[in-house]
Order: C-alpha cells, then sequence, then structure tokens
C-alpha cells in the first residue's frame, strides 16, 4: 500500500466548519460554491474526478503515478495520493473481501476477520441480510438501512 497521506486542504475545511455551524438559511453563498465544485471532464471518454467538497485532493500527483500509465476508459489518476485513498470520494461500501479473494495469498479471510470486526465497532455502517451475504458476510453490527427517498 502507498498512502502519501494527502489531506482536504486547511481552508476548505475551515469553510466546513464553518458551515456546519450555521442555520442552512444562513450559508455563505461563496463558502456553498467552494465545497460544491465539480470536476472538468479530463477526456470525453474517462471518467470524471469526483470530488470531496469541491477539492480534487484524492487526484493530486504527488509522484505516486511516476512510471504508471492508465489503459481504456479510466481516469489516469489510477492511484490516489490521499490518505484513505479513493475512499475519501468513492465510499460507497465497506464490504469486506470474499473468502474466495485469499485464493491462493498466504493467508485467509478467518486471519483479518478480527481486524474487520474492530474497525467496524468505530465505523457507523448500514447493512441488512441479503443475497450477497454468503459471500460478503455482515460483520458486526449494521444500522438499518436508510429509507428510499
Amino acid at each position: 500500500m502507498f498512502d502519501p497521506g494527502t489531506v482536504l486542504d486547511a481552508e476548505t475545511q475551515e469553510v466546513i466548519s464553518r458551515l456546519s455551524k450555521q442555520p442552512v438559511d444562513n450559508w455563505d453563498e461563496e463558502d456553498v460554491r467552494r465545497v460544491s465544485l465539480q470536476p472538468k471532464r479530463i477526456q470525453s471518454d474517462s471518467l470524471p474526478e469526483k470530488r470531496s467538497y469541491g477539492s480534487d485532493f484524492p487526484f493530486a500527483n504527488k509522484g505516486q503515478l511516476d512510471g504508471v500509465h492508465a489503459e481504456g476508459r479510466v481516469n489516469s489518476a489510477v492511484i490516489s495520493s490521499a490518505y484513505g485513498g479513493f475512499s475519501n470520494v468513492w465510499g460507497a461500501q465497506i464490504m469486506p473481501f470474499s473468502a474466495a479473494t485469499f485464493k491462493g495469498w498466504p493467508f485467509d479471510f478467518s486471519d483479518l476477520e478480527e481486524h474487520y470486526r474492530t474497525i467496524l465497532r468505530h465505523i457507523p455502517f448500514a447493512g441488512q441480510s441479503d443475497d450477497l451475504e454468503e459471500w460478503f458476510p455482515l460483520i458486526g453490527s449494521p444500522e438499518p438501512l436508510p429509507p428510499l427517498a
């Protein structure tokens, strides 16, 4: 794992803090604009860079892309320099690796299960039993899924 530790810039963190302490009706338009910036498409057929509070810090090249070349319809920033990597912008699921993933590895799911449980005691997450549970077991105590809009 390569994790240079780039984080959201201090000025944007201050904007987020300021907004979080005020009712929505009192939000400054410039603050809202700053944390709402959207990406510019690099190539018309590649995936855009999703922003985190208007920032592209997970995609910043801090040397991790030296000698790395993406092929096909992918974003050229295939390795993130951010602390936590692309989970800063693409954090839609936190399922553990399936047992099948470990075939050919020098350890298996049971070697990591305790660590998965430890982490999930500190992260609130939603989930429910479904047909994926056979491959991706629910570990820990998930909150119920939010209602659909």
